[in-house]
């Protein structure tokens, strides 16, 4: 089922990666998603059936902090493709995103932040008679509050957010991984070092 008036928001990334990485990485990740749907959700809260609607999106999305408090992001819809069965096709690339994240608080291994983005309205929402826009046409900002934390000996985090653009959004995440080259370990004071930090302080 899709809501009228906002189908992008089923398959739009959150835009989130792990919270207060360090100064001089670059985190990126791509992703993939797919919709499928035979309904429609009106604003009276009436479902109808419609022709089966599919959609498909590749974007990728990167954070580069520049310093202990801020960092940049961005989310690129590299590819979207959308149809309507009985009515045609479109495709092209979508609205990029770029803003800043601030790390607000920083306990052990949470992270408490915002984030504050703009979309410029480089697709197109002409596409399929209006109909299978890759653009919403406008530009809109986004604010975001979010809470994470790392697990697994900081191999992995998760986090919580909520924010607000055209409606109010509520996400959460898990993601885990294992790059031996950015694993992060914890110390004594619950503060995330590196490998490479981690064999020095062994050494002296």
């Amino acid at each position: 089922r899709i809501d009228s008036g906002n189908a992008d928001a089923v398959t739009r990334s959150t835009g989130a990666g792990e919270i207060g990485r360090t100064v001089g990485t670059v985190y990126a990740k791509a992703s993939f998603s797919h919709l499928k749907a035979t309904s429609l959700a009106t604003s009276d809260g009436d479902q109808i059936d419609i022709p089966t609607y599919r959609r498909q999106e590749v974007s990728l999305y990167v954070q580069a902090p520049l310093s202990a408090r801020w960092t940049a992001i961005a989310t690129v819809p590299l590819y979207q493709r959308s149809e309507i069965d009985e009515f045609g096709r479109a495709q092209g690339a979508g609205d990029v995103a770029v803003g800043v994240q601030a790390l607000l608080v920083s306990r052990g291994v949470w992270r408490f932040a915002g984030r504050l983005s703009l979309q410029a309205p480089i697709g197109d929402e002409t596409k399929g008679q209006r109909v299978l826009p890759t653009g919403s046409g406008i530009w809109e900002g986004e604010a975001v509050l979010a809470l994470g934390g790392t697990f697994l000996r900081g191999r992995g985090y998760g986090f919580v957010e909520a924010g607000h653009a055209r409606d109010l959004h509520l996400a959460v995440a898990f993601e885990a991984r294992a790059d031996a080259l950015s694993q992060v370990a914890e110390d004594h004071d619950g503060q995330p070092i590196t490998q490479t930090e981690r064999r020095d302080a062994r050494r002296t």
